[in-house]
Order: structure tokens, then sequence, then C-alpha cells
């Protein structure tokens, strides 16, 4: 399936925040085209970077088939709570990696088996980087399950089961990219950008791409029968396990310029306006 037409997607996989949601919320005409897409045989897989164990209700009772969650540590069907697959990354690594991190200004939050542990730093620096109000950036923490705010996430290294991801956000300034080539020459880690001032951490192999095309050989899907859609560098690796990988339109470069094609915004419905177009033939 293409942006320029020939075949029907069997697999329709997406991001969350910045693809699909607006603010935390699913346009209500994208949650109806994506459920048309699912009526007429797509399966849907939410590829994102939030822990399974930390998505609001609202979130896991949206159009799904599958969840890949924690950039591609844990992949689960809709409707279990036991995970189909999971990587987990190693607590000494993430213990290094946080040493390494932590006198270049980091704060972090770990997604672990049992919940997410979110440094009480990250709020502030929420304020202070990512243009929310104090209230907001507590609201948003509170909205998610089994989450706890911590002083120092580093003290739970290794706990609850293992770690899916490890997340750093940094000063500004921090060269990110570079930073996450470092970090994949060091140690056995799959280090992506997040944002201009974070970035996210795995165990060696594991992204939504890896776990999007485990899920279809285990499904019995062609790669040329998916489309995917992304805007962040996490969002990358899909590129190589979908027919067609679309941006939208407010994406980060490097993501715009992998796309076979782009779209509207989140806010604008861009998925819904793709899938209407492409899928739905509207």
């Amino acid at each position: 399936m293409s942006e320029q037409g020939g075949g029907f997607p069997r697999v329709i996989a997406y991001d969350l925040d910045g693809t699909v949601l607006d603010h935390g919320t699913l346009p209500k005409r994208t949650a109806r085209t994506l459920e048309k897409a699912r009526g007429l045989g797509c399966v849907l897989a939410v590829a994102t970077g939030r822990a399974y164990a930390g998505l609001k209700e609202q979130i896991r009772g949206m159009p799904a088939d599958y969840y890949i969650t924690s950039n591609g540590a844990r992949t689960t069907q809709a409707g279990r709570e036991t995970p189909m697959l999971q990587t987990l990354l190693p607590g000494e690594t993430a213990r290094a990696a946080v040493a390494l991190l932590r006198p270049l200004g980091a704060c972090f939050e770990l997604q672990l088996c049992g919940g997410a542990l979110f440094e009480r730093e990250m709020l502030r620096r929420w304020t202070r980087q990512g243009g929310f109000s104090l209230p907001d950036a507590v609201r948003f923490a509170g909205s998610l399950r089994r989450l706890r705010i911590v002083p120092d996430a580093g003290d739970f290294l290794g706990a609850d089961g293992g770690i899916e991801k490890l997340s750093a956000m940094l000063p500004p300034g921090t060269d990110i990219p570079a930073l996450c080539a470092a970090l994949g020459g060091r140690f056995a880690v799959e280090a992506v950008p997040a944002s201009d001032a974070a970035l996210e951490m795995t165990a060696r192999g594991v992204t939504k791409g890896a776990a999007l095309a485990r899920l279809c050989a285990a499904l019995g899907i062609r790669r040329e029968e998916v489309v995917a859609f992304g805007d962040s560098g996490n969002d990358l690796s899909l590129r190589c396990a979908a027919g067609c990988f679309v941006a939208v339109d407010n994406a980060a470069p490097a993501v715009l310029a992998a796309a076979d094609a782009v779209t509207g915004s989140a806010r604008a419905g861009g998925v819904a306006d793709f899938l209407e177009k492409y899928v739905l033939g509207r």
C-alpha cells in the first residue's frame, strides 16, 4: 500500500502522542476512521513510547488489536495483560547509562514491568522546557496508571521485575543525536531522540519497528501490507517494517525526510485524512 495507491493494508500501525492524540485526546473523527478500517478487516496496532502499565484506561479503550509499548519492549494483545513479546533492558546497563548522563544534567523516567517511576525534576523541566505549567505537568503525571513520582529513579533500577525503557531529559542545547550515537556505541542499547532535549533507551535490537515486524511475521502479514504513522525519532524504525511510512506534517525533520508520505497534524486529523483517501476510498 502506498500513497500512490495499489493494495489494501492488512495492518495499520500508529504512534499516539503527536501522531493521533491531540494534547492527550483522540479526535472523534480519527477514532471513527480507525474503527471503519478495522471493520474492513485491518489489524490496528498502537506503537507508542508509553509503558503498557502506565496507559490511561481511555487510551487502552481506543481502537486497537495490539499494543506495542515502551518503544517495542513489550507487545500485548488487546484485552490481555500477559505480553506476547517482551525484552528488558538489563539493570546494570541502565545504571551505567544513568551514571554517564546524570553529570550532564539529565533527569529520568523508568518504565518498569509493574509501572513507571518519574523523577520530580522531570516535572520541573516540563515547566521550563516543555511550555507546560506545573499544574498541567502534575495533572499529566497523575493521569497515568501505576505511576510513582520519586526524587531519584536510579534508586529503583532493576525493581519490579525489570526495565522496559529508560528516558532522559537533558538541558537545552544538548546534542541529542550525538549523545544517542555515543550511548549506542558504548552500551548494548537502542538510543533514540524523543525531542530536542530528550532521549529514550531500550535494549539493543528493541525498537517499534522490530516489534511491529515480529508481530506481522506472527500474523503472516508481509511488510508491503503494512502502513505506519509517526512523528518522532522513536518512530523512524517503523519505516523498516511498513510498506508505507507516513509522517504528520509537524513531525521531526528526520522523520519527515524518511517518510514515504506526509499528512496533516493530529489536531487536523491527518491520520484520518490519509486513511479516508487511500484506504477507505473516500
